[in-house]
């Protein structure tokens, strides 16, 4: 990228970042007092490719719709957000919304090219994961009352840039529960994982107290069990598959494990192997090596086991 946009109202900020950026490289850049300036004369939605520095200021509000915005349309630029301090509640705000890096003021040369470079390798990471998506990997998301203390969300397909988390407000104050079913729920992109934990920060804005995830696949376990807040505080794991293979036939095979069943709060036991029969013959499944990076979400005892029999 040889593009760089500037976003500050302080021709003070612009001037050393300037300077800095030109010492990395020959960068053509931009400079504009606020988003709406930006938007004004870049046109929307922003298609524009380059680096995007954006000064994080008190209103908030147009910041946010300028980056969902951008997000909603735009997966090329590189979007890296300037603060003059962080707390950890604003890294949980500002990460899902889009965003590629923050940076601290004041910074080193080093610290901009290190920002610079992280930025550019995650859209990158985004790319690739957008052009290896399945085909088939339309996303659904379908929500249910159950009662009006008790909801169920539906979700199927591939969740990556563009899809859009459905909006769920309970009809009864700020003590209701959601069951999030993910059987049909396929693979999630790094701006789908982000969309997520956005998603289910709006969703305890909006009144609820409990999460309850269900049916979890080994690619969305692994998500759950290598990304922060994935499952928030407030929520749990109650059933999810994970992967066996039977050197017989070479074939690949699901088996579910659910909470209070095969597993709980507390301790869980995983069969190294399954006898199981499929198509009238009796077959010997081996657990997936790398499983154990699956199960990291889980904060008891895990005991694995020689073999269990299934029907």
């Amino acid at each position: 990228m040889n593009q760089a946009i500037i976003i500050d109202a302080t021709a003070a900020n612009r001037a050393p970042l300037i300077q800095q950026l030109q010492s990395i490289q020959p960068y053509q850049i931009h400079q504009y007092r606020d988003v709406n300036e930006a938007q004004k004369l870049l046109g929307r939605p922003v298609v524009y490719t380059g680096l995007i520095f954006l000064n994080w200021s008190a209103s908030v509000a147009p910041l946010m719709d300028f980056v969902q915005e951008l997000r909603q349309y735009n997966q090329e630029a590189c979007l890296i957000v300037l603060v003059s301090h962080v707390t950890l509640e604003d890294m949980r705000v500002l990460m899902p919304l889009g965003i590629d890096q923050i940076l601290l003021r004041p910074f080193t040369m080093k610290q901009l090219k290190d920002k610079i470079a992280a930025a550019e390798l995650f859209r990158l990471q985004v790319k690739s994961e957008n052009l290896l998506k399945p085909q088939d990997s339309t996303f659904e998301a379908k929500t249910e009352m159950i009662t009006e203390k008790f909801y169920k969300v539906h979700l199927a397909g591939w969740l990556s840039d563009n899809c859009i988390l459905p909006e769920i407000k309970p009809a009864e104050g700020n003590d209701s529960t959601l069951f999030i079913k993910c059987d049909y729920l396929r693979g999630i992109t790094s701006v789908g994982t982000r969309a997520w934990l956005l998603w289910l920060k709006m969703l305890g804005a909006a009144g609820f107290f409990r999460f309850e995830l269900e049916n979890l696949h080994p690619q969305i376990l692994m998500q759950a069990s290598s990304v922060p807040g994935f499952i928030p505080t407030n929520g749990s794991i109650n059933s999810f598959y994970l992967m066996y293979w039977c050197p017989a036939t070479n074939e690949e095979r699901e088996f579910k494990f659910v909470r209070g069943k095969d597993y709980a709060t507390d301790q869980m036991r995983i069969p190294e192997e399954i006898e199981a029969t499929h198509s009238g013959k009796t077959q010997i499944y081996e657990l997936d090596n790398s499983v154990e990076r699956h199960l990291k979400f889980f904060k008891g005892s895990i005991e694995f086991i020689k073999r269990i029999k299934v029907e």
